[in-house]
């Protein structure tokens, strides 16, 4: 196979990463018609890292990685989530409110009624631990799609919410893009 400058063809570099010619130690990325500006060390070079394979440059995750990423980068709202690791926490967050509607009403069912002024602290609790995630994620999948994190106040407005979800469903944008790079 002929030399094209394309770095390895390992799990280090993702396509589209090439040598740069004015350095043998960096890598540039070709868009497939120009040069970008995005730049990073090439692998094996002293202060290297992986191209594309971090959990904030929208690298496919797992169930359990993109969950504890989800946690782990509640306060990012930089770079790049992928539509797997968008969607794994969804479920999970959807999961845990039935999770607690049924327990809560089981345990309802069987005691006094709560009056209607009082929020039950199960839900409290289910708010404060996911919605910071999640609005993360949100920003964070809009920046895989190249779109600006403000769209998330679409949330709340009426069916805000709907369109979030349908541009969450949508591929990111391959290559890098103007939050991050990326590792298709």
């Amino acid at each position: 196979m002929p030399d094209d400058g394309q770095v390895g063809s390992d799990a280090t570099t993702a396509a589209g990463w090439y040598e740069d010619s004015g350095n043998r130690r960096d890598l540039r990325y070709w868009t497939g018609s120009e040069w970008s500006g995005h730049e990073t060390r090439a692998p094996g070079a002293a202060g290297s890292v992986l191209v594309g394979t971090t959990d904030l440059d929208a690298a496919p995750l797992g169930f359990g990685r993109a969950i504890s990423s989800a946690f782990r980068n509640a306060v990012r709202f930089d770079g790049r989530a992928s539509r797997a690791a968008f969607w794994w926490f969804a479920l999970v967050a959807q999961l845990v409110a039935i999770a607690i509607a049924v327990v809560g009403a089981l345990a309802a069912s069987g005691a006094d009624q709560p009056s209607q002024d009082e929020i039950p602290w199960p839900y409290l609790v289910f708010f404060l631990v996911f919605v910071l995630p999640w609005q993360s994620l949100i920003v964070r999948r809009l920046h895989d799609r190249n779109m600006s994190g403000k769209l998330a106040l679409l949330q709340f407005v009426p069916a805000g919410l709907f369109i979030l979800l349908i541009i969450c469903l949508q591929e990111g944008t391959p290559g890098p893009n103007s939050y991050s790079i990326s590792p298709r």
